[in-house]
């Protein structure tokens, strides 16, 4: 959904032009999120809303790529897969404290964004890409579950 569906929803300015949600108050005074987000809500002192992230790019892709990787498109169209410089999931992966091997660097559902990726660090800090849509039925996490010999030993 839309930001302004769930972090900056906009009560003040005319139904045709807002979403169908309503504010409901947080644990921090003067912070308003979704009523769809009351869970949510009751966090809001543990965690940080940033509203000042801004670009001067063209269109959402454009700005999605520069957002991620703080680097605009090589490309001469203006959008170009970013297969040069890492992304934000990359970055902090490449950061953090070594050792979590088991665990993915970050994970992208259904994908990856087109222009993330680990970019000049290589393939070790590629995401975890779902591939699949949540909202089906048959919805399922590939490569996620004991191998069939290991469950037959159970």
């Amino acid at each position: 959904p839309s930001h302004l569906d769930t972090y900056d929803l906009k009560p003040e300015v005319p139904s045709e032009f807002r979403g169908p949600f309503r504010p409901i108050p947080t644990r921090v005074p003067g912070l308003d999120i979704c009523e769809r987000l009351p869970r949510h809500a009751g966090l809001a002192d543990k965690f940080t809303l940033i509203r000042s992230c801004t670009h001067t790019a063209a269109d959402h892709a454009m700005g999605a790529q520069y957002m991620l990787s703080g680097r605009t498109s090589p490309g001469p169209n203006g959008l170009e897969p970013n297969k040069r410089f890492p992304d934000l999931g990359t970055i902090i992966k490449w950061t953090g404290p070594p050792g979590r091997h088991g665990l993915p660097n970050y994970v992208g559902v259904p994908r990856r964004h087109e222009s993330a990726g680990p970019g000049y660090l290589g393939t070790a800090y590629e995401p975890f890409e779902v591939r699949a849509n949540p909202n089906k039925p048959e919805f399922q996490v590939p490569n996620l579950g004991l191998p069939s010999s290991r469950i037959v030993r159970l």
